[in-house]
């Protein structure tokens, strides 16, 4: 799974933020807590209104994932409502040779000339951004959650597989064999933090199908930033199997996020590549 992020969360990668899960440093409780499962739900609504009417912002994405082949990959990043530039600015700390560079910026300036392009180019990313965001649909009760108290100044919820839902879908499968604990802001009720971890072998098809392995972990860190936004500051996924309805699914990832700045709702896709193009590698 992806994340913007996620994200990701991603995420998807993203993720994806509905893999909110229990701790394993508790005893597993045996019955759901109707407060914490409350406070859950609202968590969700309010993540949900807030993706519907987010806002835009550039800032600095540092990755180390499978997307960059496990180099380090240092990005001037410009979202926008057609999607995101993201402008390679240096490799293992090192700058782009200057063929590369150029190359990059081309890139960068045939996206900014055509949103089609851009659009087409950030397709596969925005839909598992809102395939993660989309899980938050999903019926709460597939977990058993409990308060563990407060983490600074954090409300800590954990949450387990609820033995007693049954999956439909292969997403539910999958979230389903989750196991971790979410932070959660006070008041405003929004994801801070969540950490997650995949509990057992979950087959699907007898494994023709699909796979994925116990021992999967995601964590991922969360600041507000503007308004009712929050994102992502760090992310980092470890998840190995297969399915065949996800572009990728093993995935070794880490990134951070940094230097958030708002952009002006009206911000034109040409004005957006400028502003990629003049991030100083």
């Amino acid at each position: 799974m992806k994340s913007n992020v996620l994200p990701g969360v991603c995420l998807l990668a993203a993720l994806s933020l509905a893999a909110i899960c229990g701790s394993a440093q508790t005893p597993a409780p045996t019955q759901q807590d109707p407060a914490a499962l409350a406070i859950i739900q609202q968590v969700g609504e309010h993540e949900l209104a807030a993706y519907r009417h987010h806002g835009y912002y550039s800032f600095l994405n540092a990755e180390r994932s499978d997307r960059t082949n496990q180099h380090l990959w240092l990005e001037a990043v410009v979202e926008t409502p057609q999607g995101k530039f993201r402008r390679l600015l240096r490799e293992d700390g090192q700058p782009l040779a200057p063929q590369r560079r150029q190359q990059e910026d081309a890139r960068i300036a045939a996206e900014a000339a055509d949103p089609a392009k851009l659009e087409a180019d950030s397709h596969a990313r925005e839909q598992d951004e809102q395939h993660a965001q989309s899980m938050f649909n999903y019926p709460p009760q597939m977990f058993v959650y409990a308060r563990e108290g407060e983490s600074d100044g954090l409300l800590k919820i954990s949450f387990r597989p609820n033995p007693a839902f049954q999956p439909s879908t292969y997403e539910q499968r999958v979230l389903h064999a989750m196991a971790g604990s979410v932070l959660i802001e006070p008041g405003a009720l929004r994801l801070r933090q969540l950490d997650a971890r995949i509990t057992e072998d979950v087959k699907f098809g007898w494994g023709i199908i699909g796979e994925i392995l116990p021992g999967g972990n995601m964590h991922l860190v969360r600041v507000h930033t503007t308004g009712d936004d929050y994102k992502p500051t760090l992310l980092d996924i470890n998840m190995q199997g297969h399915l065949l309805f996800f572009h990728t699914l093993s995935r070794t990832q880490h990134l951070t996020h940094r230097n958030f700045a708002p952009l002006p709702p009206n911000l034109s896709v040409s004005e957006a590549g400028k502003m990629a193009l003049a991030v100083t590698p």
